[in-house]
């Protein structure tokens, strides 16, 4: 759903099932303040820690555009996240114009890097690969690590938002001041 609206719970067609598999890896990845998560997500699930909402895609930053490639044993810190009490955002995260070997590893700035994980890996030159996430922001962003031998640029896509205690709801306040704060950062961060 692009407009933002919860699909009700008891909807069919394998959603009980993922909401199931969604709740039971955010009880998993609670404590890291962070969970990756492969494949298709339904529009509406109830986890551990909120309530998925999808948004329209809202590209928040390109380094192609703006603060230029990450290289090996650097980090970035993307403020566009800060202040985003009690929402972790659904991200898809690319690395294109890869070279050598590496990965990004992305986690909520406020804590310090976990380790040992990483959000999206790369092998060899010129590759384009995308993995999606769920991250916790917290009052200082993200950040974004390079690790392994390469250097890449990267993009961040929100694609959705996990809203603590918010069950239901069509399009309850705290997403829309999210989206509106997103759309107005992503113009300064691109």
């Amino acid at each position: 759903m692009s407009d933002g609206k919860a699909i009700a719970q008891d909807s069919d067609n394998g959603a009980a099932t993922r909401r199931k598999m969604l709740a039971g890896m955010g009880a998993a990845a609670a404590g890291a303040g962070l969970l990756a998560v492969a494949g298709t997500q339904p529009a509406h699930a109830a986890v551990s820690n909120g309530t998925y909402f999808s948004i329209d895609p809202i590209r928040v930053y390109d380094s192609r555009s703006s603060g230029g490639r990450i290289s090996a044993g650097q980090s970035r810190l993307l403020s566009v996240f800060s202040g985003s009490d009690g929402i972790a955002y659904v991200c898809n995260l690319t690395v294109t114009n890869t070279r050598g070997n590496g990965y990004l590893a992305v986690w909520n700035a406020d804590i310090a890097r976990p380790q040992p994980y990483s959000s999206v890996n790369w092998l060899g030159d010129g590759r384009v690969v995308a993995n999606l996430g769920i991250f916790d922001a917290g009052d200082d962003g993200l950040r974004v690590y390079c690790g392994g031998g390469g250097s890449t640029d990267f993009i961040v896509d929100v694609v959705g938002a996990m809203l603590s205690n918010v069950l239901n709801a069509a399009s309850p306040p705290e997403l829309q001041a999210a989206q509106k704060r997103l759309k107005a950062a992503s113009k300064r961060h691109r």
